[in-house]
């Protein structure tokens, strides 16, 4: 269980986090969810995706937003790789 003391950070950084001064709730719902399904959390990618709908986000604007989420997944599998094979090879 979580202390009061990391819950009341945690929602202090949320609280920063989604201050629409600076991004709209759509914008925002969809980083979100952007995130949520790069870092496989399938709870967080629900509310999510429900946070996105609730904000306006369209079929189009969910599938750019995983579609973004994935080209970055799958760049940094690429370097990871190539990286790690190399330095292999270098040995």
């Amino acid at each position: 269980m979580l202390s009061e003391k990391i819950i009341s950070a945690m929602t202090v950084l949320k609280d920063a986090v989604y201050d629409e001064e600076v991004l709209d709730p759509k914008t925002q719902s969809l980083m979100a969810l952007a995130v949520s399904a790069a870092t496989g959390c399938k709870p967080c990618t629900q509310n999510n995706y429900q946070a996105a709908r609730e904000n306006g986000a369209t079929d189009a604007d969910i599938s750019a937003a995983i579609g973004t989420a994935m080209f970055g997944v799958a760049g940094k599998c690429k370097n990871y790789a190539t990286a790690a094979i190399e330095e292999l090879k270098q040995q």
